[in-house]
């Protein structure tokens, strides 16, 4: 996984961006993937902190729209003041439903560095699999 972010100070009132290129064997661990480099873009936290997990349940027609479901998550915990920095037990049922546990630390401890945006506007957001059976996605955000 490649993860990016940037915020510039010349791009004033643009905002972050964000870049994650996604690959996993699985769509239930590209998922994960992108929690985690979603997080990774955003905030450094330390690896002693435990984090605390919630059940959700997200519905999309199609892999890439899941996958916008997931990041959309991850800005709601972060306007609930939680970083969500892992997807856990996730299974996706018949209907196309994530079935998961999202890990998530509070995002004003001591051990969290950065912060994420209140809202990004999604450029790009693709998740298929491959002809080699992989799963493969790009996310980009601004």
């Amino acid at each position: 996984m490649t993860v990016g972010s940037n915020d510039s100070r010349s791009e004033r009132g643009v905002g972050p961006r964000l870049a994650l290129d996604l690959g996993e064997r699985s769509l239930e661990a590209c998922l994960a993937q992108a929690v985690e480099g979603f997080a990774e873009a955003f905030t450094d936290v330390h690896p002693s902190m435990q984090p605390a997990r919630h059940p959700i349940s997200l519905t999309a027609a199609t892999p890439a729209g899941l996958l916008l479901a997931v990041l959309e998550e991850c800005l709601r915990r972060g306007s609930q003041g939680e970083v969500a920095v892992g997807l856990a037990d996730a299974r996706i049922d018949d209907a196309g439903t994530l079935h998961a546990e999202v890990q998530v630390v509070p995002a004003d401890d001591a051990h969290v560095n950065g912060a994420i945006p209140p809202l990004l506007s999604w450029h790009e957001v693709s998740l298929a699999a491959g002809a080699d059976g992989r799963w493969v996605g790009r996310v980009a955000a601004r």
